[in-house]
């Protein structure tokens, strides 16, 4: 991922919280049998992006990416944020959990599993998000796009 000095909306760029990443590894079998271990890890972050009627909206979410070993080639070690800056490339661009347009509300898969009281928690971090265009909010880093 590179930073971008500035906020542009036509180039895709995320605001993350250097402090949520999280790796997870996972163990599985190919089919011809070879053992390996993947692993993904995640990074929350916030963005804007203009929706389909022009508007422009605020979204909190995800950016994720995946690694498995090679036979012979172990990638078991500690994971930093600075591999996921490498490795990710973005392909799938964020996930998003939640976005606020200025009228409407959307809630992802995550949040309709949780509870209304949650989701009123993160409706006014939006709301706040899009008053304050194009500032990062408090707690992110911002401005970064994928290098892919």
């Amino acid at each position: 991922m590179l930073v971008s000095s500035h906020f542009t909306a036509s180039k895709k760029l995320y605001a993350i919280d250097l402090n949520s990443f999280h790796v997870t590894t996972r163990e599985s079998v190919r089919n011809d049998g070879i053992e390996f271990k993947g692993f993904s890890y995640t990074l929350d972050a916030v963005w804007f992006r203009k929706r389909n009627n022009g508007k422009l909206a605020a979204f909190i979410g995800t950016l994720s990416g995946y690694s498995t070993d090679l036979p012979g080639q172990s990638l078991e070690r500690e994971w930093t944020i600075e591999d996921f800056f490498q490795l990710c490339d973005g392909r799938y661009g964020g996930n998003p959990h939640a976005c606020w347009d200025g009228d409407m509300a959307w809630w992802g898969s995550d949040f309709y599993k949780n509870s209304y009281p949650e989701q009123q928690k993160v409706l006014p971090f939006l709301q706040s998000m899009l008053k304050n265009f194009p500032q990062a909010p408090t707690g992110y880093t911002g401005w970064f796009k994928y290098q892919g």
